[in-house]
């Protein structure tokens, strides 16, 4: 869904559409709330295709914080299953794919101006 999200044109809800069915469940955070591109998990190893979670990180103006909400992914409708509250803002240009890969690939896209990746892990520890 695309509204008035985070004050501004940002997606603030997550939809699911039943291809087969054509039923169309929505989730929406309102428009304070800036809502990521959603990842899939499965529910176990060997689930059925759309059994398992989504998870999301929700931008919220207000507080200028962000969370993560993880959804069941075949009744998004329902709201989040959990939230977890951070206690800072996770900026949009954050990736999934980029947090799935190793923190040496991910500083040396973070840094990538850097010539010391020794320097740049001292940041994190």
């Amino acid at each position: 869904m695309v509204g008035s999200g985070a004050e501004g044109n940002r997606y603030n809800g997550i939809g699911h559409i039943d291809l087969s069915s054509g039923e169309i469940k929505t989730f929406n955070e309102g428009d304070e709330f800036a809502i990521s591109e959603p990842v899939f998990v499965p529910r176990q190893a060997n689930s059925p295709e759309g059994e398992g979670y989504l998870l999301a990180t929700v931008y919220n103006s207000q507080t200028d914080k962000s969370h993560l909400i993880i959804l069941d992914a075949e009744n998004i409708d329902a709201g989040p299953l959990a939230r977890a509250m951070l206690d800072h803002r996770v900026p949009f240009w954050f990736s999934w794919e980029l947090a799935q890969c190793s923190l040496t690939n991910w500083l040396q896209f973070r840094f990538c101006k850097s010539k010391n990746i020794e320097q740049a892990c001292e940041l994190f520890y």
